[in-house]
């Protein structure tokens, strides 16, 4: 597990989160920290198939350590039911908005690296770690004071009990209210507020997603001793209001200043991945006009710098899963990034940012966007932010000796064209601007600066809107030492194959690797059956048809094989939808490997044949 690195904490004011069960969330992280000796990260959970509809799925358990760490603490709880666990059973999305932007005790993070996607569909569950705040010794002191009442508490929450009536339940309300308080979320009319007082105030209405639905779960665990739902009509989505009109005031304005104080760093969207093994990009924050004047800005040369590296600037890695194209991105960035990262003075520089698409990414998060806040004087006020993409490219014209990277994983999942906008027609390589000898002076901003370069070598560049000021539009360049590389699954890929990116990017596609499975019969079943779907779908796209390698990487013995099995035959039917009849054709003469005798004949539809793998596959837990 490698160190979390959050320079600063993405909103998820609009994605899908749900944590209804966010005080259980919040009690066992805290008991795992307290009987793991206070460290700053735990591997609670491990992985475990479980059958399903479609063949198995990736479910996760606490493990042996975590287990015996509860029963330590709550030294009646019954074990067979701590494994239904939110921290188990949520998916990871909604306990990193749970328990990071709300309550700041903790970052959730994937052990490995996986996009942060990933448990979106088909109910997987990943192994996962738990990186925490200071805020967790601050939560110390105050159990403390009465631990004896928190355990007996805890136990109901941990065990599913109901809790709400316990008289610790509102003392826990009282000592976490001001920290959620401080949180970011949409309300019903679209807007974004930073205090959760401010929905009062104004009279709004939360929004369905995000944050504020976990706010609103905060608030109907009657939680908040000012601030509750208004439910006199059973609506779920009724306005925020006070519980206590004469004190709401005075607290509201104590809450404003703690803001102040202590206002979360928000990065500029929603969708990047805040998985502990990703990079968070930094200086990705709200910014206003006035924020671009303070720094003088120039091109600057470096001593060490680097000749052209041998990758195309723009390309799609296009295959089946399974093929390893995050893997290839990997040893790319170690191999042609990485040694770029620090500066000739010492100071450290991160030059490729990485983010995961999906269908809520937007333009506004990659590009530039609009920024609701309060200032100090607890006015709302407007600004411009940059997006993630827009703030690389503006630091990569500063540093044009060093090499940097953009990854956007599963662009099948949205269209290219709507996420970058006009960029489209800068990324091609003769619309680049080469800066490797240009000298310039120091200007005031960056969009000065560009349009000094623009005077000076007349390069192609686009107009960017300014959506807040009245300032006329600015100019954007892109120089040639920013690289592109997306990912695309076969699955969906007629979304991303368009005339202009045909033009502007290599699409290299990405095959099994048989080499890298470590069983020699595994290896040559696998290309053998991969050569039958190739023959059987030849007046289809047949390689969209294939099995990639990672599923059988690690095949040593029967029951492996037949669990990695289940899973093609789960692709096959449930995912590529490949009649019965079609599947038989491509099985028919195959010799399996491991000595398995397996007669296809016998089975005449996916049920049996699922039923008969299924058993081969050695699920101890479902003997009993």
């Amino acid at each position: 597990m490698s160190e979390a690195k959050i320079e600063c904490v993405s909103p998820r004011t609009g994605i899908k989160s749900s944590l209804k069960e966010h005080v259980q969330a919040i009690v066992t992280s805290y008991i795992l920290w307290v009987e793991y000796h206070k460290p700053f990260c735990i591997k609670y959970s491990e992985e475990y198939s479980e059958p399903s509809q479609n063949g198995t799925t990736t479910k996760i358990r606490f493990t042996d350590n975590a287990s015996s760490a509860i029963k330590s603490y709550l030294s009646t709880i019954d074990l067979s039911s701590i494994n239904k666990n939110v921290l188990c059973s949520a998916q990871i999305e909604a306990l990193q908005t749970g328990m990071l932007n709300v309550y700041k005790l903790a970052h959730i993070s994937f052990v490995g690296d996986r996009p942060g996607s990933a448990e979106r569909t088909g109910g997987n569950r990943y192994e996962k770690c738990i990186y925490y705040s200071a805020l967790v010794d601050v939560f110390h002191a105050f159990i403390q004071q009465n631990e004896q009442a928190f355990k007996q508490y805890a136990l109901k929450v941990v065990s599913g009990q109901k809790f709400t009536d316990d008289s610790f339940h509102k003392s826990l309300g009282e000592f976490w209210s001001p920290f959620i308080d401080i949180t970011r979320f949409k309300t019903l009319n679209e807007n974004e507020l930073e205090l959760l007082g401010a929905a009062v105030s104004q009279k709004e209405n939360f929004h369905e997603n995000g944050t504020a639905r976990i706010l609103r779960a905060y608030l109907s665990d009657s939680l908040h001793p000012y601030i509750t739902i208004d439910r006199q009509d059973g609506g779920e989505d009724k306005k925020v209001i006070t519980k206590r009109n004469s004190d709401f005031d005075d607290y509201f304005k104590r809450s404003e200043l703690l803001h102040s104080a202590f206002r979360p760093n928000y990065c500029s969207d929603d969708e990047i991945s805040t998985n502990a093994e990703h990079n968070i990009p930094e200086n990705t924050q709200a910014y206003t006009a006035e924020q671009d004047a303070a720094v003088p800005i120039s091109v600057n040369h470096l001593e060490s710098s680097y000749s052209k590296l041998p990758l195309p600037l723009n390309m799609i890695l296009s295959g089946v899963p399974g093929t390893g194209k995050s893997f290839l991105i990997k040893e790319i960035i170690e191999n042609y990034f990485a040694s770029f990262r620090r500066l000739d003075n010492g100071s450290t520089f991160e030059n490729v940012l990485k983010i995961n698409v999906h269908s809520e990414t937007k333009n506004s998060s990659l590009m530039q966007g609009i920024s609701v806040g309060l200032n100090a004087e607890g006015s709302i006020f407007y600004g411009e932010k940059r997006g993630a993409i827009l703030e690389l490219i503006l630091t990569a014209l500063q540093y044009p000796d060093i090499p940097f990277l953009v990854v956007l994983e599963e662009i099948q999942e949205n269209s290219l064209n709507l996420l970058i906008g006009d960029l489209i027609y800068l990324i091609e390589s003769d619309k680049r601007v080469d800066l490797s000898g240009y000298e310039s002076e120091r200007h005031n901003d960056i969009w000065e600066l560009i349009e000094s370069i623009i005077n000076d070598l007349n390069p192609d560049y686009i107009d960017l809107p300014a959506l807040i000021s009245k300032e006329s539009k600015r100019k954007l360049i892109i120089p040639n030492n920013v690289y592109f590389i997306c990912t695309a699954n076969h699955r969906d890929d007629k979304k991303i194959i368009e005339d202009n990116l045909l033009r502007r990017f290599d699409f290299i596609e990405v095959f099994p690797r048989y080499e890298v499975i470590e069983n020699p019969e595994v290896r040559i079943f696998v290309e053998k059956l991969n050569e039958n779907i190739i023959d059987h779908f030849i007046h289809t796209e047949s390689e969209h048809m294939v099995t990639g390698h990672a599923t059988w990487m690690r095949v040593n013995d029967e029951t492996q094989f037949w669990r990695s099995f289940s899973k093609f035959l789960t692709d096959m039917r449930k995912i590529k939808q490949v009649d019965f009849s079609d599947l038989k054709a491509i099985l028919g003469d195959l010799d399996f490997p491991l000595s398995i005798n397996f007669d296809f004949e016998q089975f005449e539809n996916y049920h049996a044949l699922f039923s008969f793998v299924q058993n081969k596959c050695d699920y101890q837990f479902m003997s009993s």
